[in-house]
């Protein structure tokens, strides 16, 4: 074959006319020669697009060209391949016949050779230029049509279909960046690959789908359709099933077409301002366009166009918190917190500024200048010689992402020459549920420079227990609006009364904070709670009023008696029991994303005591029953269990945390490996209890037995 040259696929059981064909072709395109329609088929199959077009000739022995070109419909890379039909028996009705079946022309023998060059010449041309536009309107790695390509054909989509409701949705993935910053851009792509058909076979069936950029899509469907977070959830679940060791997120924005003659660019651009207004939400998957969100936007770009002016002419200022020891009612710290105090607007609630700064990322520059803020008024009192009181600086889940954040501390610290233990980190719950790796890998780096670390926000209902088995923290922060959704009750108090033990058997100091009054600071300090902070005792308030009434006269809170500090109070086994499965409880416990449990070991056996909803359904999918599991023991081979326990007894002298890899061998019906991530909690006589995140590990090991882990971790094998 002479390169360069088009390849043509001549389909006919006599060898003349094959032949002559051949010279009729043989100036301009190369020629494969097939006897039959079975031949020609194993022909396409071998050099697929490479053919350029194919003679064919209908009446053959085997398979004949009808029978082919129905076959050939079948595959979709062989079906765009240009067929033209020739026959010199009832041309007319095997025309119609042929062009039925898909081919593209049609030629009567006897041949003529300057038509025959001509048809083949068109026709490739026809397919040449069909491929050009495929190319030029598709999305190389979805095969989605591109944005103008989409917005062009819903346009013609609604216009052909101008009686019927559409709904328009847009879809961004989030966090998109980080995955192929942390994973490489060929992870990033298969997974963008994964989600593509997600939404094309899921969530657009009746559909037209189109990529908007990078990581936004966009369908245009038939409307009135119900919507529902389960809905869009299970969509986002079915793409965490892509294998990554990262919590994947989507947005989901509706815009209800009302008007159809609006251009679909500005229809996306509805889809998108609702999942602006939710992007920072993870209590939400989808919100739906309504005119009150043009307002809302409109006020969010003029404090954007302002902030970075506000900044450097002094219109942010840090207010201080008292957090007070509630066992001597004194001043043992302050979080240091922003106000914007607008020369036309006045004092802005923080609300109306922090989601926003977060959203655009102004936020760590925001931050840094409080930690410089707070850093020169630490300075301020060991040079009037008052002995300062640990101030806690927020850092924001955007932070985390920020590679000069814990420079850019450091940098604060040694500028104003202070003592790190006085400055306190405050990390939030919701950045461990976004990406836990990033979380724990950036409070390492901050205690090995000796900072202590604050949870805020734990119990605020997306709590996640196995957090506290990950992230070394020093401090848990509950939140009081866990409690404040209407009267306390019994069952309130013992799962708080829970989560405090919890705290106290992890080492964790605990600061309540949004206490408004004297019951709930008695209440807190009745279950071994260290400290409160919130409006009972003050609002946050200027340095100047912190500094007079709280640090020079070290002002004790007059309000509740001073009691002395006692072992925290247990939570009661009983009253426990009785909260396990509601809501209330599951709130703290089964929200955890995680495959969690509380557990105990006296030596002969683990016992399961409290449970994540995921565990259970990981145990029960092992073992093949339904049903609470009590014991593991009886799942461990003798070596296996040997294993745990020499585990467990070297965590137990030192560190009291262990991982380990061990065999599910007995009582199942396939051997499973399993990985438990654990700490130890507590010893009651000899018993302990420890609470661990257990995995599935066959993926470490290379399914003969042999386990491989390129990290710490104790191997059992059997």
């Amino acid at each position: 074959m002479s390169e360069g040259k088009k390849i043509i696929l001549i389909v006919d059981d006599s060898f003349i006319n094959r032949q002559m064909l051949c010279n009729i072709l043989n100036d301009e395109y190369n020629t494969i020669q097939a006897e039959n329609g079975a031949e020609a088929l194993e022909i396409l199959r071998e050099h697929g697009e490479r053919i350029s077009a194919v003679l064919l000739d209908v009446i053959t022995p085997i398979m004949n060209g009808y029978r082919f070109l129905e076959e050939r419909q079948k595959d979709k890379v062989l079906s765009n391949i240009p067929v033209i039909a020739t026959t010199i028996n009832d041309p007319h009705i095997a025309e119609i016949e042929t062009l039925k079946r898909g081919a593209t022309d049609f030629i009567q023998k006897p041949y003529n050779p300057t038509v025959v060059r001509q048809r083949v010449e068109n026709i490739i041309k026809l397919r040449e230029t069909a491929a050009f536009v495929n190319t030029v309107e598709h999305d190389a790695l979805t095969g989605f049509y591109n944005r103008e390509a989409f917005y062009a054909h819903a346009r013609r989509y609604i216009d052909a279909n101008s009686e019927k409701d559409f709904d328009f949705i847009a879809m961004d993935l989030n966090d998109f960046k980080i995955v192929n910053d942390m994973f490489g851009e060929n992870v990033g792509d298969e997974l963008l690959k994964c989600w593509s058909k997600i939404i094309e076979n899921d969530i657009a069936k009746n559909g037209m789908c189109g990529r908007i950029s990078g990581d936004v899509f966009a369908v245009v469907m038939p409307g009135h359709r119900e919507y529902s977070e389960e809905l869009f959830e299970g969509y986002i679940e079915k793409l965490n099933r892509f294998d990554l060791n990262f919590t994947l997120k989507v947005k989901f924005g509706i815009y209800h077409v009302e008007d159809k003659s609006l251009p679909l660019s500005l229809m996306c651009d509805r889809a998108l301002l609702a999942i602006k207004a939710i992007k920072d939400d993870f209590r939400k998957t989808f919100s739906y366009y309504d005119e009150s969100l043009k307002e809302k936007l409109w006020n969010e770009q003029e404090l954007t166009n302002t902030m970075r002016n506000a900044l450097k002419t002094g219109q942010f200022h840090v207010y201080l918190q008292p957090k007070y020891d509630l066992y001597n009612n004194t001043v043992s710290g302050a979080e240091a917190l922003v106000r914007w105090i607008h020369p036309e607007k006045g004092f802005m609630p923080p609300i109306t500024f922090i989601p926003l700064f977060e959203k655009n990322g102004f936020i760590t520059e925001l931050d840094m200048y409080v930690c410089d803020k707070v850093c020169q008024i630490i300075r301020s009192w060991i040079d009037e010689g008052i002995e300062p009181v640990p101030v806690s600086i927020n850092v924001s889940r955007v932070d985390i992402y920020n590679p000069a954040l814990i420079e850019t501390i450091n940098e604060c610290v040694k500028k104003y020459d202070i003592p790190v233990k006085y400055l306190h980190i405050e990390i939030t719950e919701t950045s461990y549920t976004e990406n836990s790796m990033q979380l724990k890998d950036v409070v390492l780096m901050l205690r090995k420079e000796g900072y202590h670390i604050e949870m805020d926000d734990f119990g605020s209902g997306y709590s996640s227990l196995n957090m506290l088995n990950d992230i070394p923290v020093d401090t848990l922060k509950l939140d009081m609006g866990f409690l404040k959704k209407g009267e306390r009750t019994g069952r309130d108090e013992t799962v708080m009364s829970f989560v405090v033990s919890l705290a106290k058997k992890l080492s964790l100091s605990v600061i309540a904070e949004g206490v408004e009054k004297k019951d709930e600071a008695e209440f807190l300090r009745s279950l071994g709670c260290d400290y409160a902070q919130g409006y009972l005792y003050s609002k946050p308030v200027p340095v100047d009023e912190f500094n007079k009434d709280f640090v020079k006269t070290k002002m004790p809170f007059k309000g509740i008696e001073e009691k002395e500090k006692t072992d925290f109070k247990d939570v009661d086994s009983e009253a426990l029991n009785d909260i396990l499965d509601t809501s209330d409880f599951n709130k703290i416990f089964d929200s955890s994303a995680a495959v969690s449990a509380l557990m105990e070991y006296d030596g002969k056996d683990i016992y399961v005591k409290r449970t994540t909803k995921d565990f259970r359904n990981f145990m029960n999918e092992i073992t093949g029953k339904t049903g609470p599991l009590f014991k593991l023991r009886e799942y461990m081979s003798e070596k296996a269990f040997d294993c745990f326990k020499d585990c467990f007894e070297k965590a137990r002298k030192d560190g009291h945390r262990f991982d380990i890899i061990l065999p599910f061998s007995e009582n199942v019906e396939k051997k499973t490996y399993i990985r438990f991530k654990a700490k130890i909690l507590s010893k009651t006589g000899d018993k302990y209890e420890f609470m661990a995140d257990v995995e599935n590990a066959d993926k470490f090991t290379d399914g003969k037995g042999k386990i491989i882990f390129n990290g710490e971790v104790r191997r059992c094998e059997n």
